[in-house]
């Protein structure tokens, strides 16, 4: 997360242990320290009253941070401003791992790190492989969003709980499956993202699915999913298809005059492990591949999703 002390967390002797411990941080770059340039020399006289031996690699972090500062993207996230008076909740807070709450930590927790991998967001993916952000398997819709609301609660001040869920859509447009739920979550101070798909099967492109094995016949159904529109495969049961040819009474809208033989070789689906070739080709994948095969929206959809991680690690 990106935090700024203020200037009394400095001229204060009320926390140090801490505060080193929070420096720590900052140069590992587990959180990313904001400071504004008026408060250099208050560090600087800090770290010389209590850690001398320490002093210049801090002061040198300090004076970048300072100039990056200078820098900012406008319209970024404000800061976690933290005084003294509140230092010890947030060190608290900070001390803890960052959560992301899926249904299945091995698909929907292996869809965020591949994609983290393919648009290159080495923030998401050093702070997963440092367990800084956890990935937490909610065992189902049902239980993800009680979860989710426990993990909330043991923050003091700042929630570093996020959700990532299918939005389980038949229709574009259509509300995502539990949306009273989800909203409940984002009322109490929690980040939720909802794949404006399908599902995250829905997601891949089709280099991917060349890869399924020959029993599934992946070829003359890539070829179909290529005759839908965006809208259309994106709201197509990727794993079990149109079941005997047929789609489902509430999708006739979405599908009306779309060649019976179109849903004849869609009929079957790509299978419930499509999920794992993606796991196993995704390093081959290139933001492009997503544009091209899934949708000209869909790399900022992902990029959003990465970024609202961001914003809790």
């Amino acid at each position: 997360m990106r935090v700024e002390l203020t200037t009394a967390v400095f001229d204060a002797d009320e926390h140090v242990e801490d505060v080193l411990t929070l420096l720590k941080r900052f140069a590992a770059g587990r959180h990313r320290w904001v400071v504004e340039p008026t408060q250099v020399k208050a560090v600087e006289s800090f770290l010389d009253r209590h850690y001398p031996t320490l002093a210049a690699s801090y002061k040198d972090l300090a004076r970048q941070s300072a100039r990056q500062r200078a820098y900012s993207t406008p319209g970024a996230p404000a800061p976690l401003r933290v005084s003294a008076d509140d230092f010890a909740d947030y060190m608290a807070d900070l001390e803890r791992p960052a959560v992301v709450m899926v249904e299945n930590d091995a698909s929907d927790g292996g869809f965020i790190k591949a994609i983290a991998c393919v648009f290159k967001d080495g923030v998401i993916v050093t702070a997963i492989e440092n367990e800084w952000l956890v990935i937490d398997h909610g065992g189902g819709t049902a239980d993800l969003f009680r979860r989710a609301s426990d993990k909330h609660s043991r923050f003091r001040r700042v929630s570093r709980v996020a959700v990532v869920l299918d939005s389980d859509r038949r229709l574009p447009g259509d509300p995502p499956d539990k949306h009273a739920d989800i909203e409940r979550l984002r009322a109490d101070g929690i980040k939720v993202h909802v794949l404006r798909l399908r599902e995250i099967e829905n997601y891949i492109p089709d280099k991917v699915l060349r890869e399924l094995p020959r029993q599934v016949k992946p070829l003359p159904k890539v070829a179909a999913l290529g005759r839908l529109t965006k809208e259309q495969r994106g709201h197509y049961d990727m794993k079990s298809g149109f079941k005997n040819g047929v789609v489902p009474p509430e999708q006739r809208p979405l599908y009306d005059g779309v060649p019976q033989d179109v849903i004849n070789d869609l009929a079957d689906g790509f299978g419930r492990k499509v999920i794992e070739t993606f796991l196993e080709h995704a390093a081959e994948l290139t933001e492009e591949d997503f544009r091209t095969d899934v949708g000209p929206d869909v790399p900022e959809e992902l990029r959003a999703m990465l970024e609202m991680l961001r914003e809790i690690v």
